[in-house]
């Protein structure tokens, strides 16, 4: 027999259940890394994206300090976003780099929240983490081209000034090769 209050004691559970394993399949198949660690930068759980863009399984990376995947000369970068994550403040969209465990770098976009406990406590953080280095590139080789749009239009400024100079000059200005063949001359 059932007592009264069971039922939603037992529907509540249910549900919490249902929940969780909704949570637990979103972050399972993420295409972004997300990666659990507690206050002291251990990580604490790892899901099949981060396998994928890190090079390390879960079971080599749990219990590893999360520094295992920064470049050694961003090490600096992980105790200043802790501090902010003990505040209880999030860090969104960080643009840096981060290390795979053959050792290649690779521009990352991160955002790192507070975990809470139950009783709304700190203890820990997650981490999303997106790789952009494809955008980066491509931001990259847009830059060029445009340093070298610019660098264009500047050598074709000065070939028309001095072309110009050339032109109305009093003065006869014959261009010849080495072996002195004329190749232009002014009027």
């Amino acid at each position: 027999m059932v007592k009264e209050g069971q039922v939603g004691k037992s529907a509540g559970k249910d549900n919490d259940l249902v929940e969780r394993a909704l949570l637990a399949s979103i972050v399972e198949y993420s295409d972004d890394a997300i990666i659990g660690k507690s206050l002291d930068g251990t990580i604490l759980s790892w899901n099949a994206a981060a396998e994928k863009m890190y090079g390390f399984t879960a079971e080599q990376a749990i219990g590893q300090s999360i520094l295992v995947v920064v470049p050694p000369d961003r090490h600096d970068e992980i105790p200043k976003i802790l501090v902010r994550i003990k505040r209880g403040e999030a860090v969104d969209h960080y643009e840096t780099k981060r290390m795979s465990q053959s050792g290649e770098q690779f521009h990352v976009s991160v955002t790192v929240s507070p975990i809470k406990n139950p009783s709304g406590e700190i203890v820990g953080a997650s981490t999303i983490a997106r790789d952009i280095s494809d955008r980066k590139l491509a931001e990259e080789a847009s830059q060029r081209a445009s340093e070298y749009s610019r660098s264009l239009i500047e050598a074709s400024a000065e070939r028309a000034l001095l072309a110009s100079i050339v032109e109305y000059s009093d003065d006869a200005i014959i261009g010849k090769t080495l072996e002195g063949t004329i190749l232009s001359w002014n009027a």
